[in-house]
């Protein structure tokens, strides 16, 4: 069978709530996606289902989804670092001034917001092994830093829409735990683990703990391949260790003017009167 991402296409609302459906207890009972119990906002896993689904297809603005020939795997969303993050209003920041993302890439970029993508819901299925794990950790083809050959490389959908990098934060002690364990897997080898947790809209820093139910862990997509420093002081210290960079792949608007020699128009100067 034949592994592969895409990322220029998003999940119809019926390949949505199929995975959704798969995982609803997951999300509905065990508050996998929610700060809060959906059962106290939602009459029912279907009204809960339909509002995350409106949600996210009207806010992501990339979706890395995966594939097993022609069978849809899963997907996890991408949506702008600034926007809010609870669909009902909740409003939880992960990407506050005072918080881990502007101390790692430092104060002297006030545009880092614009250029930060922050990584949303993710759902999955199992594939023809019957397993969801073994393609989700065990695939080269699932990273981050994976490359099709084809154009649909998450670096090249990072620069179509003018992104230098990516987090991702986890809050619920299932999904934390399950992340960390598996941090030397292909999927997330690439990735680095933050020192610190972090409390509910990035208010106080807390102590990594993935036994927990409400502090938010931060994981940086890709690490140092997809645009992060290679070393900082928040880096945990217990990160396996990262392979060495990749390289980014031929992306031609980058690269074709580079291999030309083509060098960008000067600016012409201000006429001063």
């Amino acid at each position: 069978m034949a592994y592969r991402q895409t990322t220029t296409l998003i999940p119809t609302e019926e390949q949505f709530k199929e995975l959704f459906d798969l995982q609803i207890n997951t999300f509905w009972k065990h508050k996998a996606y929610t700060w809060y119990d959906p059962q106290l906002t939602f009459d029912t896993p279907e009204d809960f289902r339909d509002a995350v689904c409106n949600w996210s297809l009207t806010n992501s603005r990339l979706y890395q989804m995966w594939w097993e020939d022609d069978t849809l795997l899963g997907f996890r969303a991408f949506m702008d670092s600034h926007l809010e993050e609870d669909f009902i209003g909740g409003m939880v920041h992960t990407a506050g001034d005072d918080g881990p993302i502007p101390k790692i890439l430092g104060n002297d970029d006030p545009d880092w917001k614009l250029k930060c993508l922050k990584t949303d819901i993710f759902i999955g299925r199992p594939d023809s092994t019957g397993s969801q794990q073994n393609w989700m950790f065990d695939r080269p083809e699932i990273g981050p830093t994976w490359n099709n050959n084809d154009g649909e490389s998450l670096w090249e959908s990072m620069h179509r829409f003018g992104y230098e990098r990516a987090y991702s934060c986890a809050h619920g002690s299932l999904q934390k735990q399950h992340l960390w364990n598996n941090r030397h897997k292909e999927c997330f080898k690439h990735d680095i683990f933050l020192q610190n947790g972090y409390s509910f809209n990035e208010r106080r820093q807390l102590g990594f703990d993935t036994n927990e139910q409400t502090s938010f862990i931060y994981r940086l997509v890709g690490g140092e391949s997809m645009g992060w420093p290679r070393h900082h002081a928040l880096y945990h210290l217990n990160n396996a260790e990262r392979p060495d960079k990749v390289e980014r792949p031929y992306i031609q608007s980058i690269d074709e003017p580079i291999q030309k020699g083509i060098k960008e128009a000067p600016i012409p100067p201000e006429q001063v009167d």
